[in-house]
């Protein structure tokens, strides 16, 4: 975890978000803000517009949800 302008940042990585205790361990550890960088397609908008919110708000803290952007291979 780091501090940056007085709040404290976790970190988790793409499918770990989906594993409601790492976010509460985040929370519990005094994380303000999880950031997670995620390479998830489109048709699992689920995740971020449902889950993650719902575990932000049941753990007090905010999640950051990047979603990664441009072409694969030879799309």
């Amino acid at each position: 975890m780091i501090e940056l302008g007085g709040s404290k940042i976790a970190t988790l990585i793409c499918y770990d978000a989906e594993f409601p205790e790492y976010l509460c361990q985040a929370a519990l550890a005094g994380a303000d803000v999880v950031i997670v960088p995620t390479t998830l397609k489109v048709q699992r908008e689920f995740v971020s517009d449902s889950m993650l919110s719902t575990r932000a708000v049941v753990n007090g803290l905010y999640v950051l949800y990047a979603i990664h952007a441009g072409a694969e291979g030879n799309s």
